[in-house]
């Protein structure tokens, strides 16, 4: 029932069983000359009943059983009280020879005991301490410091309070003892006029407490704000000035193309006779003030073409300064005659105030509009008569409140000019035919009267799929156009828009000008003279056309090319 060990000194010594496993659990030798190699009194022994298979079972210090079995070279597992004896007279042997004595550590067992057999001396072992009771202590130094922060807090604005309540009653004594001193200067005494008025000192707040404040707040947080924790933490701010090395390989830069700089471009070497066209009113004038800076940013600012406003009222001071101080070319600003923008004298009115009650019956959008109707025939037929663009031969129409998504390198006035264009577009869509129920029937009123003014080469194929029993609604959105003033003041045009403007449909009806320009450049001009613009991206709500491919790249365009009107996939 015992092992050996060897010493330093080659000693050999029967050990207890509990002494074999404080030997195994500590790799230090046991010698006479080394007081802490001495057996573990922590050190326990479980004896099971006799049994055929019982065992002895060491037992850690933390009274978890540790699964090894004692065991020897005999036959016989059972324990009796001559064993125990021999057990104890090798402890007090051992000890005798270690030099100390065991008469306190060791006590005799009674022969009928068997169980746990435990040390009698005072233990150093104490439990640990169970981690879910722990009181973290960054957050009990959270806590403090808080408290810390919100007395000094305080404190200051105690004290603040109290130098502005004491300066406030010091200016009043101050202020009345000025009066008092104001009236005996005025009745006579020398002494008293030499004497100046009483003033009030400085007494601006110190900085008491601040450096209490600020590191306490910051550390509150730091721990209740990760992403500000993060931001002000010693590595990130080291991180940010740490130089370049092998370690920290430079970023490989991004491939884009060459874009052409507007700020270092030569002025262009020749412009068009054009102009930006713009019916606005002044309660227009935040998104007019929108389009015009994204018109600028994107094209105009290096070109610096004119601007021309239209309204049928006066525009206020602060529309003509805000337009001005964006616009980098020239502006003008121009009033609308009332016979180009009321409604003209045949029109009958009971007629017109019917088919506007039907409408708005039939929820045609602006069908009860008078002022829609009104912009409606003044665009599809007077606005290029106005005296402020009798000087001009090409326009960009511009309307409130919409986006230009590209940059514009190429000038598309001369690209007009130099191709012999009349018309340019950017989106092309579907009319709503309860707003032009007769526009074709008058029409073709007027074909079969003036078929002369048709080209054989025109693009009639773009409005009728019939040649030209009917319309098929086809239409260019014309709030976006670049076009030829010279076209609209032509004789063909001009005798279309007085045909239509007699048949009163603009008014009887709701005509459009978008509807009316398509016809008339379908029918007067050349299908090669009429060009899409795909280059240039654009929105009005609540369409957009975003152009593809190379062209959005080469653009520099923040729209989404998958969201485009003319898309398909």
């Amino acid at each position: 029932m015992s092992q050996t060990t060897t010493d330093n000194h080659s000693t050999q010594q029967e050990l207890p069983i509990a002494s074999v496993h404080a030997a195994q659990e500590d790799p230090q030798p046991l010698s006479s000359s080394n007081p802490e190699s001495q057996p573990s009194d922590h050190n326990q022994v479980i004896w099971n009943p006799p049994g055929p298979t019982s065992s002895p079972i060491a037992v850690d210090e933390a009274g978890d059983s540790t699964g090894n079995e004692v065991t020897n070279n005999e036959s016989s597992s059972d324990l009796s009280s001559g064993h125990i004896d021999s057990i104890l007279s090798s402890q007090t042997a051992l000890s005798n020879n270690n030099g100390s004595p065991t008469s306190e550590r060791v006590q005799t067992i009674p022969e009928n005991r068997t169980g746990l057999v435990r040390p009698t001396a005072p233990s150093t072992w104490e439990r640990p301490p169970d981690p879910k009771a722990v009181i973290q202590p960054g957050i009990i130094t959270a806590c403090i410091f808080g408290l810390v922060a919100l007395m000094a807090l305080s404190l200051c604005l105690t004290r603040r309070w109290r130098r502005k309540r004491t300066r406030q009653r010091t200016r009043s004594v101050i202020n009345l003892l000025n009066r008092v001193h104001e009236k005996r200067r005025d009745a006579g005494s020398p002494d008293e006029q030499s004497q100046g008025k009483l003033d009030c000192a400085d007494n601006r707040p110190t900085p008491s407490h601040s450096f209490i404040i600020l590191p306490s707040l910051h550390y509150i947080l730091s721990i209740t704000h990760e992403d500000y924790g993060r931001a002000t933490s010693l590595s990130n701010l080291t991180n940010k000035w740490k130089p370049a090395g092998k370690w920290d390989p430079p970023e490989k830069p991004y491939s884009k193309p060459n874009y052409i700089d507007e700020d270092t471009r030569p002025p262009p070497a020749r412009k068009a006779n054009a102009t930006f066209v713009i019916l606005a009113r002044n309660g227009d004038l935040n998104g007019i003030v929108d389009s015009m800076r994204q018109l600028e940013d994107r094209f105009n600012r290096h070109y610096h073409y004119p601007y021309v406003f239209l309204n049928e009222q006066p525009f206020s001071d602060e529309f003509k300064k805000w337009t001005s101080n964006i616009a980098s070319g020239t502006v003008e600003f121009g009033l609308i005659p009332k016979e180009d923008w009321e409604q003209p004298a045949h029109i009958d009115e009971n007629k017109a105030s019917l088919a506007r009650e039907q409408m708005v019956k039939d929820s045609v959008i602006y069908g009860g509009s008078v002022s829609y109707r009104n912009m409606c025939r003044f665009n599809s037929g007077l606005f290029f008569k106005q005296e402020l663009l009798q000087k001009y031969k090409y326009y960009w129409r511009v309307e409130p409140g919409v986006k230009y998504f590209c940059n514009v390198d190429e000038d598309p006035f001369l690209f007009m000019q130099d191709n012999n264009k009349v018309y340019g577009f950017t989106l092309s869509l579907y009319e709503y035919h309860k707003t032009i129920p007769t526009l074709w029937e008058a029409t073709k009123r007027f074909i079969e009267k003036n078929p002369e003014y048709l080209p054989k080469d025109n693009a009639m194929a773009f409005i009728s799929d019939d040649q030209g029993r009917s319309y098929n609604l086809c239409h260019f959105w014309s709030n976006f156009e670049i076009g030829d003033l010279d076209f609209w003041r032509s004789e063909a045009y001009t005798k279309f828009f007085e045909h239509l403007d007699q048949e009163g449909g603009f008014y009887y009806e709701r005509w459009g000008d978008a509807p009316v320009h398509s016809i008339g450049v379908a029918l007067f001009a050349k299908k090669e003279q009429i060009h899409f613009f795909k280059e240039i991206g654009y929105r009005h709500e609540p369409f957009q056309h975003c152009p593809q491919g190379q062209l959005h790249t080469k653009g520099q365009c923040w729209c989404d090319e998958t969201d485009t009107f003319d898309y398909i996939p």
